[in-house]
């Protein structure tokens, strides 16, 4: 009898701190509700010689200009309209260059050069 009331009192304590635990958790916002980083107009060059250019997300630098380096090896290339046209792989990039946009027109489809 004193071993069936340890179990549930165990049993009871183990609850409480679950219970406990959890209630401040919470569930991660959706994507849409999120704000996304601007879009910014990229050519990336591979090292096989292709270019192309298209918009990429979070390019920016950080505040003393250093460029990190590290976290995801692939990332995705949008549309102007923010839609993903292309994902690649950065061991294969040999450099990511910013386009400014005010000398390129926006209808210009992304070039690719072989």
């Amino acid at each position: 009898m004193k071993k069936r009331l340890t179990v549930v009192v165990a049993l009871i304590a183990i609850l409480v701190f679950f219970a406990g635990g959890c209630a401040k958790m919470n569930l991660p916002q959706s994507g849409k509700e999120q704000d996304l980083p601007p879009l910014v107009k990229v050519e990336v060059a591979f090292r096989d010689g292709t270019r192309i250019q298209g918009y990429m997300r979070g390019l920016a630098l950080g505040e003393d200009s250093t460029v990190y380096i590290g976290g995801q090896t692939t990332t995705n290339l949008y549309d102007a309209k923010g839609e993903v046209t292309a994902i690649f792989n950065y061991a294969q990039v040999l450099y990511i260059k910013k386009i400014d946009e005010s000398t390129t027109p926006d209808s210009a489809s992304p070039e690719v050069t072989d």
